[in-house]
């Protein structure tokens, strides 16, 4: 008999006020979760919001610099243009044609000691082969 009472298996006897203690606990935990999770989402949408705004009016700003200082360049062209038409270039370009004629000359002079005569050329190559061969025999 001790041992039938032994093996025989208890089932416990749910409570319903325990039940519905537990179960009052758990909507009650998932309402303040979602509504945390909620919160979270709506925040990080504000943020996004609010930095979207802060791009578009920076990009207008930069933009309507750039278009003011486009206008101002153009104007400037303009009125540089119509005083050149105006005498042919001759008031704007006398003052500098001494300079751009010195220029030109030393553009040139430089860009002939760039280029090498032929003999020179020559001398070059013979004097690096000969350094080669040097070279190759030590």
């Amino acid at each position: 008999e001790e041992l039938a009472l032994a093996t025989r298996r208890r089932t416990p006897i749910l409570n319903r006020r325990v039940v519905f203690s537990a179960l009052v606990g758990i909507v009650a935990t998932s309402i303040g979760v979602g509504y945390s999770a909620f919160r979270i989402l709506q925040s990080e949408k504000d943020f996004m919001s609010i930095q979207r705004a802060q791009v578009k009016s920076t990009g207008q700003q930069t933009m309507t610099s750039i278009q003011q200082q486009l206008e101002t360049s153009v104007s400037s062209t303009k009125a540089l243009s119509a005083l050149i038409q105006l005498d042919y270039g001759s008031i704007l370009m006398d003052p500098i044609t001494p300079q751009v004629h010195d220029l030109i000359d030393k553009v040139s002079a430089f860009a002939s000691l760039q280029n090498p005569t032929a003999e020179e050329s020559q001398a070059a190559v013979w004097a690096k082969g000969n350094a080669s061969e040097v070279m190759i025999r030590d």
